[in-house]
């Protein structure tokens, strides 16, 4: 059986609160988001994609990618799009602290899946949280106007200290996901 596998970290409730509170201001500005619900506010590190024949223990080698680790702090700042703010089909808050160190836990599970047959990224990430996704059939939405109505939005840092293995269930209703394991720091 094939399972929809990601890597992510998990943000704290509060900051799960405040990006809630985000959207919402959002919502008054931009029409056609389907919106992020608080189950899937997360950071994704590495995302697999459908994989099968899954090792009893699959994050055995996530514990080499982390084993250098120590914990450390995350907070959230302002709004952003992939691919840009006047073509956005992702809208999303950037992570202001803790930025290089998400990047370099991304290159090191990079690094090490690749050991086990895993395609590495093309490109640096680019630590965030995604807020909503434009609806395919929404044409001429720009954030350009919006983004300077939101640059104070900022939340306080909280603790990272592992890393989440994802399993994601996709349905009509669209994405859920579920914990298969949390890989803490030492």
């Amino acid at each position: 059986m094939n399972l929809r596998l990601f890597i992510a970290v998990d943000l704290s409730e509060e900051q799960k609160e405040q990006l809630l509170e985000l959207q919402k201001r959002l919502m008054q500005d931009i029409n056609g988001v389907k919106w992020v619900n608080a189950t899937g506010l997360h950071i994704t590190l590495k995302f697999l994609g459908e994989v099968e024949n899954i090792p009893e223990e699959p994050w055995k080698p996530l514990l080499k990618a982390i084993n250098n680790f120590k914990p450390f702090k995350v907070s959230f700042q302002g709004i952003g799009a992939f691919p840009s703010l006047r073509k956005p089909r992702v809208i999303w808050s950037g992570v202001n602290e803790g930025k290089e160190q998400l990047r370099e836990l991304s290159r090191s599970i990079d690094n090490v899946l690749k050991e086990h047959g895993f395609s590495p990224e093309k490109k640096e990430i680019i630590p965030h949280v995604t807020l909503g996704r434009i609806r395919k059939n929404e044409k001429g939405i720009s954030l350009t106007p919006v983004v300077g109505k939101h640059e104070e939005f900022y939340t306080p840092n909280s603790d990272v200290n592992y890393i989440n293995l994802y399993q994601s269930i996709l349905s009509p209703k669209g994405a859920s996901y579920k914990s298969l394991q949390k890989i803490y720091f030492e």
